[in-house]
């Protein structure tokens, strides 16, 4: 069986030891440029103040996400 279940998180303490784990992640806004609210990628940092630094497997990029704009984040698997 899987270590980790398939589940939201439930702190932000959570994207600090899923660090380099693979996410869903949903948005509450867009970010600047994009229309998709929801990605898949790998959790690159968290910091408290500013927020998810991620990688999107869809086009190798990485992303500057605030943390007032997650709306939920779960692991991932393929």
């Amino acid at each position: 069986t899987d270590p980790f279940p398939l589940k939201y998180f439930k702190s932000e303490r959570e994207f600090e030891i899923f660090k380099g784990k693979r996410v869903s992640i949903k948005l509450k806004q867009p970010l600047e440029g994009e229309t998709e609210r929801i990605f898949k990628g790998e959790i690159l940092d968290w910091d408290y103040t500013h927020g998810l630094t991620f990688f999107r497997f869809e086009d190798a990029q990485e992303l500057k996400i605030p943390k007032e704009n997650i709306q939920s984040a779960k692991l991932y698997v393929d």
